[in-house]
């Protein structure tokens, strides 16, 4: 019985309002995010140095294809979506140097409109603000506020500058990933990520018509996968399936080299990243390879990634969306 509700709320969630684009026929979706959307583009950024693939996918920040990967068979699509990329410019806030090497959602579509326009049979997806909570610690309530007004300030802009149908795509339970429970953050991510997507639609609703803006809530899917794992096919929704870094290392040596650095972890990845731009050959740490895992049954690839499995049931489910909402 728990399970039929589930399932019942997760359709409810998906239909929302059919009638909204009920004469639309999609052309093209473009797609702006972090490393959940990414194709390769930070890969290719950094020459190859990260992810490391094998034991990625072709770039991708999992086994296999993501879930744009897997909607590109089936629509047109332009995606900007870079791993590392964050909702806010912090560029604005801090020096660190991660945020001079990390993209942001406002230079995303810079990057966009620099070879193309929004058109009126767009369909635009946003899915970000991840990194700058569980990656870059922008957790306060007020730093939570910013990434949704960012996130408003970019829509309005995307409309004038023509789209006319924006998909924002709201967070998974952060506290449910390997990385939360390793780190003991569990409660703390997941009480941000509530107010996160509680606050999102309550501003989305209040600034946008749901005839140009609605959310697709990604949210009640990942929940479904924790709590009816085997209506999926999963068995393993906590555990991380490969235990590496992006560099193909295993955590345990990953960890001995941290340990032995004074520095902070995220501070001397980005000094890497910094350093790997501005590489003209194959990187020497191609020699650490390890292979493609497989991983049957787990919702996680990696300490924050879902594998490829996990991809193409949410995949199977924005599809059913986009067809109910933007009829083809």
């Amino acid at each position: 019985m728990q399970r039929f509700f589930l399932l019942l709320t997760l359709i409810t969630c998906l239909l929302g309002q059919v009638h909204a684009s009920e004469d639309l026929t999609i052309q093209r979706l473009v797609v702006f995010g972090d490393s959940l959307s990414d194709q390769g583009k930070l890969h290719d950024k950094v020459n190859g140095a990260m992810p490391i693939s094998p034991p990625y996918w072709k770039g991708r920040f999992s086994n296999g294809p993501v879930w744009t990967d897997i909607l590109a068979k089936t629509y047109p699509l332009v995606n900007e979506a870079e791993g590392g990329a964050s909702a806010v410019n912090y560029r604005r806030f801090s020096s660190d140097i991660k945020y001079k090497v990390a993209n942001h959602l406002e230079n995303e579509i810079d990057q966009f409109l620099e070879k193309s326009s929004f058109r009126p049979d767009d369909l635009v997806i946003i899915w970000i603000g991840g990194n700058d909570y569980l990656t870059y610690h922008w957790t306060r309530p007020e730093d939570i506020e910013r990434v949704i007004l960012e996130q408003v300030i970019q829509i309005r802009r995307i409309e004038r500058l023509g789209a006319k149908h924006i998909l924002a795509i709201n967070l998974p339970d952060m506290g449910m990933s390997p990385i939360a429970n390793k780190e003991g953050v569990a409660q703390r991510m997941s009480d941000v990520t509530e107010y996160h997507n509680t606050r999102m639609k309550m501003v989305f609703d209040q600034a946008f018509s749901p005839d140009t803006v609605q959310i697709f809530d990604a949210a009640s899917i990942f929940d479904h996968f924790m709590a009816s794992p085997e209506d999926y096919g999963f068995q393993h929704t906590r555990e991380a399936c490969y235990t590496g870094d992006y560099w193909g290392i295993p955590w345990s040596q990953s960890a001995e080299a941290l340990a032995s650095n004074p520095d902070d972890g995220e501070q001397a990845l980005m000094r890497s990243l910094t350093a790997t731009t501005q590489l003209t050959s194959t990187p020497s740490y191609r020699g650490l390879w390890t292979p493609t895992p497989n991983c049957d049954g787990y919702v996680y690839m990696d300490a924050i990634h879902p594998t490829h499995s996990a991809h193409q049931q949410s995949a199977k489910y924005l599809d059913t969306y986009i067809r109910l909402h933007y009829r083809q």
